[in-house]
C-alpha cells in the first residue's frame, strides 16, 4: 500500500509538472484569443473610440480651466491688493493733511487680515513705527527690509511718512489660494468623471444601437454559408445599414432564387435526357434480345432520338454561352423588313396547313447592327411558338416599327394567352405551358430562353404581354 500510494504521488508529480506548464499555456492561449476576439467587436471599439474621444476632451478643458482660473485668481488677488493699498495711501494722507501729524492715527487690518491676511505699518520721516496693525511694534524703527517695501505718503507736496505692507499670513494666504484651487481642481475632476461615466453610458447605447443590425447581418451570413439561404435581416440602424441590410437581403434573395433555379434546372435536365435515353436503350435491348427487328424503321426511330438529345444538348450550350456573355456574334447591318419578309416566307406554308393567317405589318424598318443569323433563330422560335398555339382560323402577325434609333418588333397571336403566373414563368428553361404536351413534339423547352439572351446580346429586351382568351404579345426593343 506504502509503495502504491508512492507510485500515485510520484505520477501525480509528474502529470503536474508536464501538464502544468501545457495549461497554463493553453489557457494564456485562451484567453489571448477571447480578448483579441472581444478587442476586435465594433461595439467594443465604438466605446473605445467613445471614451478617448471624451477622455481627450475633458482634460484639454479640464487643463485650460485650471490654467485660467489659477491665472484669473492672481489676477484678482494682485487687484485687490493693489486698490486697497491705494485706498489705504489715500485715507491716511488725507488724514495728516486735515490733522497735521499722526497724532491719534489708527490702523486697522486689511480685508484679508480677518483671514489672517496682511497687516501695516505707519512710520513718521524718522523711519519710527507710529501706528500698526501689531500695537506690539509701535516705536520701533523700520528695518532696512521695510525700508526696501515702504511706500512714501505725501501731505501737500511734503513727505510726511512711510508705510509697510506686512504679510506675516502670507503662508495662510497661500493656503486659502491653494484650498480655493483645489476645490476647483476637485470639483473639475468630479465632473470629468461624470462625464466619461456618462460617456461610457451613451457610448454603450450607441454602439449597441450601432453594432446590432452588422450582428444580425453576421448571424444571417453565418447561417447562409451553412445553407439556410433566404434569411433576411431587418433594415434597421443608419441609412447606410439599411441600405446594407437592404442588398443583403436583395442577394439572400437571389441567392435563394438562383439555388432554386439551379435545383429546378438539374432537374429538368435530367427529366429531358432520360426520355430519349429510354427510348434509345429499349430501342437497342429490344433489337439485340431480338424482340425487335432490326430494320430502318427501328433505327430510324434511335436516330430521331439522337437527333432530339444532340439538339438538346447544343441548346443547352447555346444558351449558357449566351447568358454568360461567351456567344460571339458576328454582328453586320441587318435591314429588319427584309429579314422580317424572308421569315414569314418561310413559315407561310405551315401557317397554310395550320388554318392560321399570317401577316406581316412594316412601318419605316430602320438597318440596324447585329447578327442575322442570331435574330433569326430569335424570329423564327417566336412564329414556331406562336404558330403552335394559335388555333385553326386565328391569326399571327409580325409588326416592326422605327422608333428613333431603335426598332420594335411585336408577333401577336390569338391563342389561348396565359395567365400571370405563366407569363412570369415563361422564359424559364425547359417551361412549358401545356403539361400535356408531349415533349418529344415540343421542342427542347428552351426556345424562349435562348431567345431572350440572344436579344440581351444585341443590346435589346425580349418581354412578353399577354392575357388569359385574348392571345400574346411577345415584344422586342432592339
Amino acid at each position: 500500500m506504502a509503495k502504491r500510494s508512492q507510485l500515485t504521488s510520484e505520477r501525480l508529480m509528474f502529470t503536474s509538472k508536464i501538464c502544468g506548464p501545457n495549461l497554463k499555456r493553453i489557457a494564456l492561449r485562451r484567453f489571448t484569443v477571447w480578448a483579441t476576439a472581444f478587442t476586435n467587436r465594433v461595439a467594443v471599439r465604438l466605446i473605445g473610440a467613445f471614451l478617448l474621444i471624451t477622455a481627450v476632451t475633458v482634460g484639454v478643458v479640464s487643463v485650460a480651466v485650471d490654467t485660467t482660473v489659477d491665472g484669473s485668481f492672481q489676477t484678482y488677488l494682485r487687484e485687490a491688493n493693489r486698490i486697497e493699498q491705494g485706498d489705504r495711501v489715500a485715507q491716511l494722507e488725507n488724514y495728516y493733511e486735515t490733522n497735521g501729524s499722526w497724532t491719534g492715527i489708527t490702523l486697522e487690518s486689511g480685508r484679508s487680515g480677518r483671514s489672517g491676511g496682511a497687516k501695516f505699518l505707519l512710520a513718521d520721516t524718522d523711519l519710527q513705527v507710529v501706528a500698526s496693525t501689531d500695537p506690539a511694534i509701535v516705536g520701533q524703527t523700520l528695518s532696512p527690509s521695510q525700508q526696501e517695501r515702504a511706500e512714501k505718503l505725501y501731505a501737500n507736496g511734503q513727505l510726511v511718512g512711510f508705510l509697510v505692507r506686512e504679510t506675516p499670513a502670507e503662508d495662510r494666504l497661500i493656503q486659502i489660494q491653494q484650498d480655493f484651487l483645489d476645490r476647483i481642481t476637485d470639483a473639475l475632476l468630479l465632473t470629468s468623471l461624470g462625464t466619461l461615466l456618462l460617456a461610457l453610458i451613451l457610448g454603450g447605447v450607441l454602439a449597441w444601437w450601432f453594432a446590432r443590425p452588422l450582428q444580425n447581418l453576421s448571424r444571417a451570413a453565418r447561417d447562409m454559408a451553412e445553407g439556410r439561404l433566404g434569411l433576411h435581416v431587418p433594415e434597421q440602424g443608419a441609412s447606410e445599414l439599411k441600405q446594407v441590410a437592404r442588398s443583403f437581403n436583395r442577394m439572400s434573395s437571389s441567392l435563394a432564387e438562383s439555388y432554386a433555379v439551379r435545383q429546378r434546372m438539374t432537374s429538368d435536365i435530367a427529366h429531358e435526357l432520360r426520355t430519349p435515353v429510354s427510348v434509345m436503350r429499349t430501342q437497342l435491348e429490344g433489337m439485340l434480345d431480338g424482340i425487335l427487328p432490326t430494320d430502318t424503321q427501328q433505327v430510324g426511330v434511335v436516330y430521331n432520338q439522337a437527333l432530339h438529345l444532340a439538339r438538346l444538348v447544343e441548346d443547352l450550350r447555346t444558351l449558357t454561352r449566351a447568358e454568360t456573355h461567351n456567344l460571339p456574334l458576328d454582328k453586320v447591318p441587318v435591314e429588319v423588313g427584309h429579314l422580317i419578309r424572308q421569315i414569314v416566307q418561310d413559315f407561310e406554308p405551315l401557317a397554310q396547313d395550320s388554318g392560321i393567317q399570317l401577316r406581316a405589318v412594316l412601318l419605316d424598318t430602320p438597318t440596324l447592327s447585329g447578327d442575322p443569323g442570331r435574330l433569326r433563330q430569335v424570329l423564327s422560335n417566336l412564329l414556331a411558338n406562336a404558330l403552335h398555339y394559335t388555333p385553326a382560323g386565328g391569326s399571327v402577325t409580325i409588326t416592326a416599327e422605327g422608333q428613333g434609333e431603335t426598332v420594335k418588333i411585336v408577333i401577336t397571336d390569338t391563342g389561348p394567352g396565359l395567365s400571370p403566373e405563366q407569363a412570369a414563368h415563361i422564359f424559364d428553361r425547359f417551361y412549358r405551358t401545356d403539361e400535356a404536351r408531349q415533349r418529344d413534339q415540343g421542342g427542347s423547352g428552351l426556345g424562349l430562353a435562348i431567345s431572350r439572351e440572344l436579344i440581351r446580346l444585341h443590346g435589346g429586351e425580349l418581354r412578353v404581354e399577354s392575357e388569359v382568351g385574348k392571345g400574346s404579345q411577345f415584344i422586342i426593343s432592339l
